[in-house]
């Protein structure tokens, strides 16, 4: 496995790394800072991959304590998900960064106008900004996510390569509170794998992000 970008990286999950997750445990932790995390609802666990927590689409999810990220004007959100079986009729909540009063940031595979399609919605406080990857995800598939957020300037990478862009909202992280992954509201429970996330206080240029991709492309190539 090659190495991953760690500058500016606040917050790392990997279900494959024994410093984050030890099979069996209800608890996780971030491999960097010291921020700990609780698999809720029986979310379980697999070797898949190398490692990978489960998620069974009705009530799985894992809770952070409180996620302080400070007042970042950019920030980067990475994973490798796999999402199972065929989309219904429910959004299904990638990972959500709560801010105190209203959401701030959400990662969704959406249905509805933008069918089996990932989604990145931020909120500055007034207003929802979003931005759609242009073609569907595939089911049962590994894909490996970045969302870069610069300014104004927001940029989607699916498995290392440019898959959309948008202008959007500065962002405004002051009273931000907790890390969901695999859920946001009812009936919007993640229905598959996620396997690693990462959290940067600074947007990834288009070399870092194809570094992050390449370091673990081995272990979700099957």
């Amino acid at each position: 496995v090659g190495n991953i970008v760690t500058d500016g990286l606040k917050f790392a999950m990997d279900a494959g790394k024994l410093v984050s997750y030890e099979s069996g445990s209800t608890t996780m932790y971030s491999m960097t800072g010291s921020l700990s995390g609780t698999l809720n609802n029986g979310t379980g666990y697999s070797n898949l991959n190398g490692g990978t927590f489960v998620f069974d689409g009705t009530d799985d999810y894992i809770s952070t304590e409180t996620f302080d990220m400070g007042t970042p004007t950019d920030i980067t959100l990475e994973c490798w998900i796999r999402f199972n079986g065929t989309l219904d009729s429910n959004d299904r909540k990638v990972m959500h960064y709560d801010k105190t009063g209203t959401t701030n940031a959400v990662f969704q595979l959406r249905k509805g106008t933008s069918d089996s399609r990932l989604m990145y919605q931020a909120h500055n406080g007034s207003q929802w900004y979003t931005m759609t990857d242009v073609d569907a995800i595939e089911a049962d598939t590994w894909a490996h996510f970045i969302i870069t957020h610069a300014g104004t300037s927001a940029i989607m990478y699916k498995n290392g390569i440019q898959a959309a862009t948008a202008t959007m909202g500065n962002l405004d992280w002051t009273n931000a509170n907790n890390l969901l992954i695999g859920y946001r509201a009812a009936s919007e429970y993640w229905k598959g794998n996620i396997a690693l996330m990462k959290i940067y206080d600074r947007a990834l240029s288009p070399k870092e992000v194809q570094q992050n991709y390449i370091a673990h492309k081995a272990r979700f190539s099957s």
